[in-house]
């Protein structure tokens, strides 16, 4: 039976995730993972590149009309936006060629939400916005996933009244196929929408995250017993657990004040950041998506750093700690 493109996925044994990307060029087989690595994964990328494009897609978005000149006012510079689709071209097939489910998803949710052209101003108008939006919303989601991730591997109880409340609306395609047994497949057309779906199932699951305490990155222990270090292989074939006895650790965030710190300003960053994003104005105290990125990195950093000795507790605060 012929499918319409996107990427259709199949749960198995609970965890297991089989995925089938279909595009216009036929389908390809992806290898099988499960629900907690490949959420990892994604929760793991290197989004710096990404949130530069990001960037100078939403000012050259800025620049397609001008509200500066009363004059102009109103006035839509048709080269600006063509150069803007260039860069939006260049960013999706530039993914594609690393990531090609991921770059897929960026396309069909693009194809899916920005209008036709009819001609008009307001075509112009209404594309960058929509081609804006869904530009921002892997890097939206990656932030949230890092933000649940985050509260899992610390034992914070996730509040889906307030922060996760996205987590809990939206809806998704199904398909059942029969070969002897049915199983149901679930399409998708959006990278947010798919790990949503993902962090969903996962969540179902009682899921037990942790943050390595050498590497920083995120992974899944073997047992419940409390791990501070991966398996990972960071340095001369050794692991993070090989070279854990040399690093000055923390073990509870609740009793060491750079952690302490490290949590209350990552809640407060959040929160500004949450206030900003759905507002078409800056709200006092609110961050754009890039400054919270900023912030993110750079403390998470610093906080890493602290954590293997390499930064004193005042000069991990320094750049940790936001204090207006």
């Amino acid at each position: 039976m012929h499918r319409t493109p996107g990427l259709y996925v199949a749960l198995q044994n609970g965890s297991i995730i089989k995925r089938t990307l279909v595009t216009n060029k036929g389908e390809t087989e992806l290898d099988e993972t499960t629900i907690g690595a490949e959420l990892i994964w994604f929760a793991e990328l290197d989004f710096s590149t990404y949130l530069d494009a990001l960037i100078k897609i939403e000012d050259l978005a800025e620049k397609t009309e001008d509200d500066g000149d009363p004059k102009n006012y109103g006035t839509v510079y048709l080269d600006i936006f063509d150069e803007l689709l260039t860069e939006v071209n260049e960013l999706v097939y530039d993914i594609e060629d690393v990531y090609p489910a991921l770059g897929s998803l960026l396309r069909f949710d693009l194809l899916d939400h920005t209008p036709k052209d009819d001609g008009t101003a307001m075509y112009v108008y209404n594309a960058k916005y929509a081609i804006c939006e869904q530009i921002a919303e892997p890097v939206r989601f990656y932030i949230l996933l890092r933000e649940v991730l985050e509260d899992l591997s610390f034992g914070v109880p996730l509040d889906f009244e307030d922060k996760y409340a996205t987590l809990t609306q939206g809806t998704v395609t199904q398909r059942y196929t029969f070969a002897g047994t049915l199983e149901t497949e679930y399409c998708f057309r959006s990278i947010k929408n798919y790990y949503k779906f993902l962090l969903i199932n996962y969540l179902n699951s009682n899921p037990n995250v942790a943050r390595c305490f050498c590497c920083g990155q995120y992974f899944i222990p073997k047992t419940r017993k409390a791990t501070l270090y991966c398996d990972r292989v960071i340095s001369n074939g050794k692991t993070c657990k090989g070279i854990a006895p040399t690093i000055k650790h923390k073990i509870a965030v609740d009793t060491d004040p750079v952690l302490k710190v490290f949590e209350r300003t990552r809640q407060k960053m959040y929160k500004r950041y949450e206030r900003a994003a759905d507002s078409l104005k800056k709200l006092s105290k609110g961050i754009s998506i890039e400054e919270y990125w900023h912030w993110s990195e750079a403390a998470s950093a610093a906080r890493d750093k602290y954590l293997k000795g390499e930064l004193t507790a005042e000069e991990a605060l320094k750049i940790i700690e936001v204090n207006d």
